[in-house]
Order: structure tokens, then sequence, then C-alpha cells
């Protein structure tokens, strides 16, 4: 898993909104996927920390809302410190914030 920043985050959410299996958003959207010489998991170049989990559970909160439980098996960053790294956490609806903010950013239809 990719952890988003701020800094590429529009971009990663038009890539989600419109996905389609093959369809290579990521590089209409100007962001790179690469290999990691570690990790069997492709990454974006983009993100400043990566982590690679094994699923463990799943819990149900309600019936859209649901917690994804995972062993991480290899973890990697960039930069040291989250005010660096600032990761985008989805809110609701259009907001996401990062740590100490929120950002507005569009979802496509």
């Amino acid at each position: 898993m990719c952890i988003v920043s701020e800094d590429f985050g529009q971009q990663a959410v038009n890539c989600e909104a419109t996905h389609k299996p093959g369809s290579r958003l990521w590089q209409k959207e100007g962001l790179h996927v690469e290999k990691s010489v570690k990790v069997m998991v492709p990454r974006i170049r983009e993100s400043n920390a990566i982590l690679e989990c094994r699923l463990k559970q799943f819990i149900e909160l309600a019936s859209d809302h649901l917690i994804l439980v995972g062993e991480v098996l290899h973890a990697e960053v960039k930069q040291i410190g989250l005010d660096k790294i600032r990761p985008l956490l989805h809110d609701s609806g259009e907001r996401f914030r990062t740590i100490g903010k929120q950002i507005i950013l569009n979802r496509q239809q």
C-alpha cells in the first residue's frame, strides 16, 4: 500500500474515481509506477512511504464501512516524520485531512 500524501492527492483520487482494469490512469495523471527490489508489489514513485501487508481480518462497521486489519510485512519511508510525509486521510465525501489540516479534493463522477 502506497501512502498517498497531499502533494499528489488529487491525482490519486482521480485514479480511484474512474478506475477500470488495465486503464493505466496513473500514467494519465502523471504518476509513476515502479517495481521494488525488496518487495514484489509495485508502488507509486511519488509516495513517501509504503506498507506491504498481509490481510488478517475484515471488520464490518456498517453496510458500507469496513476496517481491514493487516500484518505489516515490509515498510519503507523516504523521509522521517509525519509532517514531511504528509499522509492523506479520507474524512468523508470530498473531505480529506493531513496531519492538522483539512483538504477538499473533487471526486469525479
